[in-house]
């Protein structure tokens, strides 16, 4: 090794203080490549930071519209459960209309078979007063014949069973 010996002493001091010397010894230890592939690395570092901050953003703006859609849901889903108890309450209630429609048709039924016979028992009726009042016309007719003979002094024969 040709050139000055250096004790640690005087090495460190002209690190120290010889910027030249120092960036002479950085060069012939690497330490300037060194430096440089860790500008780089920050660099990329800054760079994956940059991202992770976008990434951020994108997260935080997918939480908000999270949050906004589980709102929705959630209103959406108070709704169908007003909704539900609605039309739970209108199901109970055609229920019971439908058994007073049940109660009425049976009611119309018996009405109906009630009207069905009083207008049997009309028609009946009806023939029965048609003969009685056949059978009362004639008897005054004949009433009215007998006693018109009988102003005039005349007599009429009737026979046993013709009254």
């Amino acid at each position: 090794m040709g050139g000055a010996i250096f004790d640690k002493k005087s090495f460190l001091k002209m690190l120290e203080e010889d910027e030249e010397f120092r960036l002479a010894v950085a060069a012939k230890i690497g330490l300037l490549e060194i430096l440089k592939k860790l500008e780089e690395h920050d660099r990329k570092f800054n760079e994956i930071l940059e991202e992770l901050r976008k990434h951020r953003m994108k997260l935080e703006e997918h939480d908000r519209k999270f949050d906004e859609i589980e709102a929705e849901i959630r209103r959406i889903w108070e709704e169908l459960r007003k909704h539900s108890e609605i039309l739970e309450q209108h199901s109970k209630m055609l229920e019971q209309y439908s058994k007073i429609l049940e109660q009425h048709t049976e009611m119309l039924e018996k009405h109906t078979r009630i009207l069905e016979q009083h207008t049997r028992m009309l028609g009946s009726l009806d023939s029965n007063i048609g003969a009685l009042t056949e059978a009362t016309l004639s008897r005054f007719i004949r009433d009215d014949l007998l006693d018109e003979i009988r102003l005039r002094g005349e007599s009429l024969f009737i026979l046993r069973g013709c009254t």
